[in-house]
C-alpha cells in the first residue's frame, strides 16, 4: 500500500468512527470538523485527455502514480483503463475509455512537470 492509499484509509475510518458515535451516542456532536488532504506534487501534464485523467484517475491514485509506470502500449493502457472500471469501478463511460488510454499513453513517456511553488 502506498502511503496516500494509507493516509486515504485512515481519514476514511475516521469519519466512519465519528458518524457511528454520533449515531449510537447520547448526544449528537455539533463540532465541525475539516481535514486537509495532502497536495499532489504533481499534475497531469496539458494534453487531450488531461481532464478525463484529472476526473477519473485523480479519484484513486495521484497523478505521479501514472507517471511511474513502466511503459506500455496504447492496448495495455486500454487493458488497465478496463480493468480500473471493472474491478475498481471507475465510473468512466465506455465511449470515453480510449481517449483516456491514448492519453495515457503519450503521458506514459514524458516526465511529470512539477506544479509552479507557491510565493
Amino acid at each position: 500500500m502506498t502511503p496516500r492509499l494509507i493516509y486515504s484509509f485512515l481519514i476514511i475510518s475516521n469519519v466512519w468512527l465519528a458518524l457511528g458515535a454520533s449515531a449510537w451516542g447520547n448526544e449528537v456532536s455539533q463540532t465541525v470538523r475539516t481535514y486537509a488532504f495532502p497536495t499532489d506534487p504533481f499534475f497531469y501534464q496539458p494534453g487531450p485527455g488531461q481532464e478525463l485523467a484529472n476526473v477519473y484517475c485523480i479519484i484513486c491514485h495521484s497523478a505521479e502514480y501514472m507517471y511511474t509506470q513502466p511503459p506500455h502500449s496504447k492496448k495495455t493502457w486500454i487493458e488497465i483503463v478496463n480493468k480500473m472500471k471493472r474491478a475498481m469501478g471507475c465510473p468512466i463511460p465506455d465511449d470515453q475509455i480510449g481517449s483516456l488510454a491514448t492519453y495515457l499513453f503519450q503521458q506514459n513517456s514524458t516526465s511529470p512537470i512539477p506544479p509552479p511553488a507557491s510565493p
